[in-house]
């Protein structure tokens, strides 16, 4: 998945850069705006692939913390990772 990750940084910076120039190439952009949104689903698609098979192992009990711990977690989507410290 990491790959997978930094490839998508590559990619999002590839798609900025085609932004930035004074014509773009509407055809080119396409091309890489289809790429980054590819690797985004396989991202996520890993991502919560993870969440469900770590869920699974969870007993009851578990899941029970974990639903409350997310409920006292303010902000933030359910499943998502925390949010970040005050500063």
């Amino acid at each position: 998945m990491w790959s997978r990750a930094s490839g998508l940084d590559a990619e999002s910076e590839a798609l900025g850069k085609l932004l930035q120039a004074d014509h773009v190439d509407e055809a080119a952009l396409v091309a890489k705006l289809e790429q980054v949104t590819a690797t985004e689903q396989q991202v996520k698609k890993v991502h919560f692939t993870l969440l469900v098979r770590i869920k699974n192992q969870l007993d009851p009990e578990q899941q029970a913390k974990l639903r409350a711990l997310r409920q006292a977690r303010p902000g933030g989507p359910p499943g998502g990772p925390p949010p970040p410290p005050p500063s």
